[in-house]
């Protein structure tokens, strides 16, 4: 944000108040989001970039630049549950798993990286949180949706636990999945 003030045409205080307010609300999301970055990456976001935004590939070595602070807000908003088939890893792997969901973007990064400039996400409406096995099925050509995916865990029988480890006997039980 740049402006500039003429002698002749100064603007009133309030003015002058709202933009200063404006920088400094800048200034302080550029050092959260750099400090973000820094704490998960070791990695500088990009000038221009701040929390919720995910930007072009333009940088660190071609990879798309997420902010790590989305996905951990969206595992905050929406649980730890998969919201496609409903597997909890820490009801699985007890302490192992606990707090372990993959946050995934509704609309793909491909197709966010294709939108010119910074895109601001919301955690709570450009994600949701799924098991690794149906991420892996959403990412799977044709990207089926996430309401596709779930149609087709209902469409097999239902099992009453599955044998995990016959070893230690630990079983899984499907759980419901979450509205």
């Amino acid at each position: 944000m740049a402006r500039r003030y003429s002698e002749d045409a100064l603007p009133s205080d309030e003015d002058i108040r709202l933009d200063l307010a404006r920088v400094v609300e800048l200034y302080l999301a550029l050092i959260d989001a750099r400090e973000s970055i820094n704490e998960s990456t070791g990695e500088d976001l990009p000038d221009g970039i701040t929390p919720g935004q995910e930007a072009r590939p333009v940088r660190w070595h071609r990879r798309t630049e997420r902010n790590p602070r989305l996905a951990q807000q969206a595992k905050q908003f929406h649980g730890l549950t998969c919201r496609v088939c409903g597997f909890n890893f820490e009801a699985t792997y007890g302490e192992h798993g606990a707090g372990y969901i993959e946050a995934h973007h509704l609309v793909p990064l491909a197709e966010l990286t294709q939108r010119p400039g910074p895109v601001t996400l919301d955690p709570r409406t450009d994600f949701t949180v799924v098991c690794a096995n149906c991420h892996r099925m959403l990412h799977r050509p044709p990207n089926p949706s996430v309401a596709d995916v779930r149609g087709w865990v209902g469409t097999y029988p239902a099992q009453e636990s599955i044998d995990l480890d016959p070893k230690y006997g630990r079983q899984w039980t499907p759980a419901a999945v979450p509205a």
